[in-house]
């Protein structure tokens, strides 16, 4: 499976919906009833939070502060420096399970909602975040039971941006032993209409009593150790899987956030327009099996 072929795995909507003209800049960044949750960098001179666009603004300054404070002074407590480390958990991850396992898989399964600038309860982005979030948390179980007490297997959960809009997601990488790549994809299925249930009925991507799953929610790969490339960004210039590059790159704030930096090194609006949501989120978007979180 190509990383061409994944960018298009769950529904990329734009973040206005049909029939309306809707822009970051006219997006609420969060309801007043999160204001007290939020760092000041993302409130206005009232305390009240500023819109999507501005936030954006506000994240950008931050982490070029922070990114000149680790050059100047060997700073290495950013946003930047943590999200490196997790990227690299990642691969690791991806290159000890596949080396270890005696029949490895490595499947992906990726959950979004429904979201909408004009919904009366989540039109703001980042209260739309922390209930796809709390979806998450509600399908927590099911992840456990479906792919560590079934099966012999390690997964990391990611939160992340869509890439045209930066509107929130979650990406689940597993590493699974002893399987069939069908048994795995029911499972991995089965995880992601329990993170729909979860969803209030309005916000859901699909009906989860239907469970007719959008077309690439759910990717296996049953020859994991082929078509394995080096990604830039690794620092260790090892091959991984693709989905684990793929994974690994959806990490919010990995890139720079300075504008003069390469293409590659950089970060893109949406990627920008996520980073500030990933870092006034109160909630948890990266978590881990305890294999994966010993790295």
């Amino acid at each position: 499976m190509s990383e061409s072929e994944m960018d298009t795995v769950g529904v990329d909507t734009a973040v206005a919906s049909p029939g309306t003209s809707v822009y970051p800049s006219k997006i609420s960044f969060a309801s007043e009833s999160l204001a007290d949750g939020l760092p000041d960098r993302y409130l206005s001179d009232d305390g009240c939070p500023v819109s999507w666009e501005t936030a954006l603004e506000r994240y950008q300054n931050h982490r070029i502060g922070e990114e000149a404070s680790s050059d100047a002074n060997g700073y290495t407590g950013g946003l930047r420096q943590r999200a490196k480390s997790k990227m690299a958990t990642i691969y690791k991850a991806d290159r000890t399970f596949r080396a270890e396992f005696d029949n490895p898989r490595v499947g992906l399964a990726t959950i979004f909602g429904k979201y909408s600038p004009v919904d009366p309860n989540y039109g703001p982005i980042l209260d739309y975040e922390q209930v796809l979030a709390e979806a998450i948390d509600g399908a927590a179980q099911t992840i456990k039971y479906r792919l560590r007490q079934k099966r012999s297997s390690e997964y990391a959960l990611i939160e992340a941006g869509t890439g045209t809009n930066g509107v929130p997601h979650w990406h689940l990488i597993v590493w699974a032993d002893k399987t069939d790549a069908n048994g795995l994809r029911t499972d991995l299925e089965a995880i992601v209409c329990r993170a729909q249930e979860k969803l209030p009925s309005n916000l859901r991507e699909f009906d989860p009593d239907i469970n007719e799953l959008p077309s690439g929610a759910v990717r296996v790969d049953d020859s994991p150790n082929t078509d394995l490339k080096v990604f830039p960004a690794d620092k260790n210039r090892e091959p991984a899987n693709p989905i684990a590059r793929y994974v690994g790159n959806q990490l919010p704030h990995v890139g720079s956030a300075d504008p003069e930096v390469n293409v590659h090194d950089g970060m893109t609006k949406a990627e920008l327009q996520f980073g500030a949501i990933a870092d006034a989120s109160s909630r948890r978007g990266y978590r881990s099996s305890a294999g994966v979180s010993r790295f």
